[in-house]
């Protein structure tokens, strides 16, 4: 018997060394990669191996992948915070993200780098954390975390779950896998039914999955006077003499270079100001590149204030967490990432504030609210750079168009609340909040 047990434990042992090799070696092929893309940094990298990490005596460890997610558990953070018998640590994996986090939670949270998925790394950061709950959003999953979560019988939880389509035909592939680490998570939160269907199909236990509904519609709480800061500072600059405000937000390679041909054949007169807000801020310097070779002169948002040519009309977006409050001035707006094939951006910021929102067929990160939002007729959706182009053209001369969206974007929200749900589920695993 105890031989039994200790060939199986050195069995588990030595799967463990394999993948922890794997994924070193994987790791340190790509990180320069990382360094030259910008996505990652010295200072990160050491945290995300355990340096500078905080010491908590009990926590809540609550992980946000990059920028969406962040925004997205704002409401479960402010929750939480109002009764703090943990500390409550946020986990990032990009460096928007993190910075994003900071401003958000950082006097209410700890912030961290989400750690590098290597044995002897998870191991120091749950010895420094001390979390007594885990709970991810949308659902990334690392074997070791899951593992050593599991062996601590911590709680694991996904909230706001989803898996694309596409995302689902490679899971399937590794199904065994899936099945072994979906049996980590104490309960799985999903958007919808299809979601849920998708967990259960790669093995999660059906009891632990349930349809929670997504948490972004709760996720948008802008600050009312930053608001009303934005609109006195930029409608002077960006909508001139009345003019109509379009913005191309979160966009991928190619969106950018084709809206800005489209863009350009806009007779000039009618010619709205362009604002360009790529998804990877990164990205600003070639995509000013774009421009200038079309004939525009590019200003970036960051340096409007020495900004002086009234006549120009396109600027690129180079800050991070400001996009949602732009969307408050703008007339029009077309998400990308949804005519790139990248599986589509959040729609509902520019709902929340009542603007007629455009996007793309490649909506799989999005599909349940890509559907509530065509089913009530409150945004457009375009199948080619050509049918947007004419569908812009559209809302610029036609007020009454507009605020017909406009009007059916309220709609989309009023019975949109699942923060109930999410905290229902999360407190039959750990109660550490008053739900009253």
């Amino acid at each position: 018997m105890k031989k039994n047990k200790r060939a199986k434990v050195y069995g588990f042992g030595l799967l463990a060394v394999i993948y922890d090799l794997l994924f070193i070696g994987s790791f340190l092929i790509y990180l320069p990669v990382c360094f030259l893309r910008k996505k990652i940094t010295i200072f990160s990298l050491l945290r995300k191996i355990g340096f500078f990490l905080p010491s908590c005596n009990k926590s809540i460890w609550i992980h946000a992948v990059s920028l969406g997610e962040v925004s997205l558990i704002e409401p479960i953070v402010n929750k939480m915070s109002e009764n703090l018998k943990y500390s409550i640590v946020i986990s990032t994996t990009t460096l928007t993200g993190n910075r994003v986090a900071y401003k958000k939670y950082g006097a209410v949270a700890k912030i961290i780098y989400f750690p590098l998925d290597i044995s002897a790394v998870i191991k120091k950061f749950l010895r420094k954390i001390n979390p007594k709950i885990f709970i991810t959003a949308e659902g990334e999953l690392w074997p070791n975390l899951i593992s050593h979560i599991r062996r601590k019988k911590i709680p694991f939880l996904i909230i706001n779950g989803r898996i694309s389509e596409r995302a689902f035909r490679r899971y399937r592939l590794i199904r065994p896998v899936m099945k072994k680490m979906l049996s980590g998570c104490s309960r799985i939160g999903v958007q919808n039914e299809q979601y849920r269907k998708r967990f259960i199909d790669l093995g999660a236990e059906p009891e632990r999955v349930s349809v929670t509904g997504s948490l972004k519609f709760n996720s948008i709480n802008p600050d009312e006077e930053k608001i009303q800061q934005f609109k006195q500072k930029y409608t002077v600059i960006l909508k001139p003499n009345s003019r109509k405000l379009f913005i191309a937000a979160s966009t991928h390679k190619p969106e950018e270079e084709n809206i800005l041909d489209f863009y350009k054949d806009l007779h000039s007169k009618k010619r709205p100001t362009l604002l360009i807000a790529p998804r990877h801020p990164e990205r600003v310097t070639s995509i000013e590149k774009i421009a200038l070779a079309k004939g525009f002169k590019p200003v970036r948002i960051s340096e409007v204030n020495n900004f002086e040519d009234k006549k120009n009309n396109l600027f690129i977006l180079d800050t991070v967490g400001q996009l949602s409050y732009f969307y408050n001035i703008c007339d029009i707006c077309f998400v990308g990432g949804s005519l790139s094939g990248s599986g589509g951006h959040n729609i509902l910021e520019p709902l929340y504030f009542s603007k007629p929102v455009l996007f793309g067929p490649s909506m799989e990160n999005f599909s349940d609210i890509a559907k509530k939002v065509i089913d009530n007729s409150a945004g457009i959706q375009v199948n080619s750079f050509q049918e947007l182009k004419e569908k812009v053209k559209i809302l610029l001369e036609n007020e009454k168009e507009r605020n017909k969206y406009s009007q059916a974007a309220k709609i989309v929200f009023e019975k949109a609340d699942s923060l109930s749900q999410n905290l229902k589920m999360i407190s039959k695993e750990f109660s550490f909040f008053d739900e009253s």
